[in-house]
């Protein structure tokens, strides 16, 4: 797992309780892919 610096859903958030005035309470994001010594074994 890596954690992120900044949260790119930081905007979207901003971005719905301005036009929708909703208030997010919590967000997951996961990517999914392969390091560079697994892209070998995978490819």
């Amino acid at each position: 797992m890596i954690s992120l610096e900044e949260c790119p859903i930081g905007e979207l958030q901003q971005t719905l309780k301005k036009k929708l005035d909703f208030e997010v309470t919590g967000h997951n994001l996961e990517i999914y892919g392969y390091c560079h010594n697994c892209q070998r074994i995978h490819s």
